[in-house]
């Protein structure tokens, strides 16, 4: 008999061979499913298994809005996300005590033309030392929300656009 552990695991392998994609949520609800799966059951989420976020299909999941907080990763590749038609990304990370390190923050593109929440995004991320990409991230003041985004991140040295 299959366990659920089996199923998800058989689907995760044959996702892998057929798309670039192994999660498919359809709403933002079943992201918690896939988060349980992939750090607790399957234990992503190490510097050895960085949790890779481009691995779900986000194309029907209309905000992050405290989408992954508080879980206990240190280590998440953000690269390469179909998040085109997301502009809610408030808490998405916050409180994620264990979180050192993020990579591909540089690869999201955000339109110029729509406005973003970025506010609380890496809240009290405490241990986080390095995004990414951020220095090289285009703020706009007009569409871009960052209230907090980087606050109670002590090890993390913020870029001058968030300074002011």
């Amino acid at each position: 008999m299959k366990t659920i552990t089996n199923i998800i695991q058989e689907k995760f392998e044959l996702n892998k061979k057929t798309s670039k994609y192994r999660y498919f949520p359809n709403k933002f609800e079943d992201l918690g499913n896939i988060l349980d799966d992939k750090i607790t059951k399957f234990g992503y989420g190490t510097e050895d298994k960085p949790f890779i976020l481009s691995d779900i299909d986000f194309s029907k999941v209309n905000t992050l809005s405290n989408a992954f907080d508080y879980i206990d990763f240190e280590y998440l590749d953000i690269s390469g996300c179909n998040i085109e038609h997301i502009t809610n990304f408030s808490g998405c990370f916050q409180g994620c005590k264990k979180l050192k390190k993020v990579i591909g923050f540089d690869t999201w593109k955000f339109d110029k033309n729509e406005s973003y929440d970025l506010s609380f995004m890496f809240y009290r991320c405490t241990n986080l030392c390095d995004i990414e990409g951020l220095y090289k991230f285009k703020y706009n003041s007009e569409h871009h929300d960052i209230t907090n985004m980087l606050e109670s991140c002590p090890k993390l040295k913020k870029p001058n656009w968030y300074l002011k």
